[in-house]
């Protein structure tokens, strides 16, 4: 396999994980904003999380607007930082100490999640998003 060849298939694998990545954080963004504030911030006291009623807007905002730039590869490497800080945050407050598999309230897929949103911080949107067409090349 060519370099080029090699490039257009990574791109194209990066590509697929980012739109991933984004529409499942749209998702669970646009499912806390359709319950509502107070419906998320019972939600999240249920989890146990303090500052709820706060926390809620944050985390349906992140969500939503992260989600979006993803989707986008718009400000990539700062939607995914946001969004892995979001995460960490889940897993440290909610999942920690819950074992490992999700239908047990366990770390997996957030995990999962972490690790894919550190790859997309590491590497940007790639050829393919938004944030070529603002982004200077040297």
């Amino acid at each position: 396999m060519n370099r080029s060849t090699q490039a257009t298939l990574s791109s194209i694998a990066a590509t697929g994980l980012r739109i991933c990545v984004g529409v499942i954080f749209l998702i669970h963004g646009w499912d806390k904003f359709s319950a509502g504030i107070p419906a998320t911030t019972a939600w999240l006291e249920g989890l146990g999380v303090e500052y709820a009623a706060l926390a809620a807007p944050v985390v349906m905002g992140a969500e939503l607007l992260a989600g979006a730039a993803l989707i986008l590869g718009l400000a990539t490497r700062f939607a995914a930082l946001v969004l892995l800080i979001h995460t960490s945050l889940a897993w440290f407050l909610v999942h920690r100490g819950q074992g490992f598999f999700v239908a047990e309230g366990g770390s997996e897929f957030v995990i999962l999640l972490a690790v894919a949103l550190a790859g997309i911080a590491l590497s940007g949107s790639c050829r393919t998003g938004l944030d070529r067409f603002i982004v200077r090349r040297r």
